[in-house]
Formats: C-alpha cells, sequence, structure tokens
C-alpha cells in the first residue's frame, strides 16, 4: 500500500493541522466523519480527490431546534457540502507519497481515509465568542452600533488599578501578544490613548490572575511575566477616526465628522484627553495641542471628555463646526466624620 510521509499518524496529524471548520458546521455544533477517496499513482503524486460518504454527523440540537424544519434541512446540506468540500481541499494539500508496490514495481492505488471533524466543546465556546464580536463589530462597521456592548469593559479595567497606585512591575498589560511599555502606565485613559495612536481601539480584555490562568496564557504566548496579574488586550480598527473614514466615504451619510479642542480652565491644551461616546469606550485622543476628530453616529449628543485630572460631559448642537471644550479640575469628594455626621465636600465639573 502507498504510504504518507511518517505513516498513518503523521496523515491524521496533517489533516488536523490543516482543517479550516466551516463556520456554519461550527455554528451548528456539526461533528462527524467525511470518507472521502482518492488514487496515488506510481510516482506517489495523488489525484482524484471524491466524497464517498459523510457519516451521520451530530449537532447541537438546542441550537438548531430554534429553527423552521425547512431551514434545519437546509443547513445539514449546506454543512454537510461545506465539510465535503474542505475534505477535498485538504486532500489536495498533501505532499507526495511512497507509491504504493505490486511484485516489486510501482502501482497506481486507489486510497480510502476519513476526515474527521471533531471540534471540541472548548474550540467551539471561542468561535461563538469571535462570531459575536464580529457581528458587534460589523455592526459598528456599518455605524448601526458603534460601540458593541461587548466593549463596555470599563469595570472590569477598573478594578485592576484605574485611579489606584501599584507597584510597576504587579500588573502587566499586553497588546496583541507584546507587552505594553512602561512609560504607558495603568490608567485606563493611557491605554486607550497608547492604541488610539496607532489607529485600533480595543477590541477585547481578558483579565489572567492565579496560577491556572497564567498558565493559560504561558500555554498561548511562550512567556509568562512575573507579576501579580496580566491583563491581555486584542484591538480592531478604530472606525471613529478620520482615516477610517477617508477609506469608508459611503459611511458619511450615516456619520457627522466632530472636531475640537480641550483645554483647562485657565486656556492650556489638554494633550491626551480622551475624547468618547461614552467614559472609557470608543473615542480619540487629543494631539500635543488638544485638538481632536471624530466621527460619531448622527445621534449621539453628547461626548465625554476625560483627561487625568478632569472629566466633563459635552453637549453638541446641530449648528456646532468646531468645539472648544474647557475643562474643570475634579475635585475629590472628601468624607470626614463631625460630631457624628459625614460631611460630603466636593464639586463637580461644567462643560
Amino acid at each position: 500500500m502507498p504510504q504518507f510521509p511518517g505513516g498513518d499518524r503523521a496523515l491524521m496529524e496533517f489533516i488536523k493541522s490543516n482543517i479550516r471548520y466551516p463556520d456554519l458546521a461550527m455554528e451548528y455544533g456539526a461533528r462527524g466523519r467525511v470518507i472521502t477517496t482518492f488514487t496515488v499513482d506510481s510516482l506517489g503524486y495523488t489525484s482524484n480527490y471524491k466524497v464517498t460518504k459523510i457519516m451521520k454527523l451530530n449537532y447541537d440540537t438546542l441550537r438548531l431546534s430554534q429553527e423552521s424544519a425547512d431551514r434545519q434541512q437546509q443547513l445539514k446540506q449546506q454543512i454537510e457540502q461545506q465539510l465535503g468540500e474542505e475534505s477535498l481541499r485538504i486532500l489536495s494539500l498533501m505532499p507526495k507519497w511512497t507509491p504504493g508496490n505490486q511484485f516489486g514495481h510501482p502501482v497506481n492505488v486507489k486510497y480510502c481515509v476519513p476526515v474527521p471533524f471533531l471540534a471540541t466543546k472548548e474550540e467551539r465556546q471561542i468561535f461563538l465568542a469571535q462570531r459575536q464580536n464580529e457581528e458587534y463589530l460589523q455592526d459598528n462597521i456599518l455605524g448601526l452600533n458603534i460601540v458593541p456592548a461587548n466593549l463596555k469593559t470599563s469595570h472590569s479595567i477598573r478594578i485592576t488599578g484605574s485611579g489606584h497606585a501599584h507597584r510597576k512591575d504587579s500588573i502587566v498589560v499586553v497588546v496583541n501578544g507584546e507587552i505594553l511599555p512602561d512609560s504607558i502606565g495603568l490608567n485606563i485613559g493611557m491605554w486607550n490613548v497608547y492604541i488610539n495612536r496607532q489607529q485600533q481601539m480595543i477590541n477585547t480584555i481578558n483579565v489572567y490572575k492565579g496560577d491556572r490562568l497564567k498558565k493559560q496564557f504561558e500555554a498561548r504566548y511562550g512567556f509568562l511575566p512575573s507579576a501579580d496579574a496580566i491583563i491581555e488586550i486584542t484591538t480592531t480598527t478604530d472606525t471613529l477616526s478620520e482615516i477610517y473614514m477617508q477609506q469608508h466615504p459611503d459611511l458619511r451619510t450615516q456619520r457627522r465628522r466632530i472636531e475640537g479642542y480641550v483645554i483647562s480652565d485657565d486656556g492650556k491644551p489638554l494633550a491626551d484627553a480622551w475624547v468618547s461616546l461614552s467614559k472609557y469606550e470608543q473615542g480619540t485622543a487629543t494631539d500635543t495641542a488638544g485638538h481632536f476628530i471624530i466621527w460619531t453616529p448622527r445621534t449621539v449628543k453628547t461626548l465625554t471628555v476625560y483627561s487625568d485630572g478632569y472629566e466633563t460631559i459635552c453637549d453638541i448642537q446641530p449648528s456646532d463646526t468646531v468645539l472648544t471644550i474647557r475643562m474643570k479640575p475634579l475635585v475629590n469628594t472628601i468624607k470626614t466624620k463631625e460630631k457624628g455626621a459625614i460631611l460630603i465636600r466636593g464639586t463637580e465639573p461644567k462643560s
């Protein structure tokens, strides 16, 4: 019989490492095997790839039952077709084999191989989470939902140290697989500014704390920073930026260009102020002159502006062309006990 380089185990590993699990199959939890045949000729080259049978597939019955009976049948047909196409694609990638031999002479041999589609529960969970995120981001790109719900990460971020003092080595921030420069600090505003400078925005955030989660991080990245906690951030394209809108002029009917300057109460420009649709969420950073440009959905009526020691909410009027946002310093709320009573002192900033 012909031999795949390295034998049968190497063949199965080759198939497993090259599978691109069809999205539809992953979404509906399809698992099973596709039986294929092909010819290994007398020189070791493969050809005539065919799907001979698709073994009975298992599905996520709960997910599938949400569809109508007709739609279920249609989905199963589509999934079987996609699994068959993917099996043939993998076979076409195979390297040269050792040809079969009969009576001391190489011969053409018809060979049968099962292609397994057996995604684990964990792999499917990751896929579904990514799919949900992609749907939110697609809405984002279309201007339908500019701040995806799963980007509302301020609470999980703030508990890691925003507004609180930490040792420099107690928290390590990893952005797209690279450790964040020490100069960025731990403030969420600074993370946003750093990422915004690269025409990106925060996509997902994971916190690795404790030995078990840190081992997961090390297995994924191949290194393990010495820190109490590791914060992993991934980014995606900043769809509110001037550059993005230049590349997608068709979105201009759905967006509004807001330009302005952020200055302190005494008239000095505030660099790296965060101008956003909502605090800690998608937005843009001011430059050294306090200048910013942001494209917002036309329904947006206010902007939240945050800088170290400053914070305000600015109303946007339909007639505004260039905004000047003057910030007043935040005064920390102080609680003191006085004759059994608690007095709260502090002032709110005004835009």
